[in-house]
């Protein structure tokens, strides 16, 4: 996925240690127990189409394709 696809799907960036590399991370659910996503850091990345996105604590399980992560969300939000 490219990195634009997090954006538009409302990710906000995040820097690491001196700003030498950021990711992009999402919160959703309650203010008590959001559940995070986070996409790989840009110094990660083979290229500008190797974004991918994880739940945090959940590396494992990655979301490569935008419609596939577009659709969990909107699972999680409606629910």
């Amino acid at each position: 996925m490219k990195e634009q696809d997090i954006i538009n799907l409302g990710f906000e960036k995040e820097f690491g240690e001196n700003e030498s590399f950021y990711y992009y991370t999402l919160n959703i659910g309650g203010d008590d127990t959001p559940l995070c996503l986070m996409s790989n850091a840009n110094d990660d990345t083979v290229d500008e189409n190797w974004w991918y996105v994880s739940i945090l604590n959940y590396e494992s399980i990655k979301f490569k394709e935008r419609d596939n992560l577009r659709d969990f969300i909107y699972l999680l939000q409606n629910l």
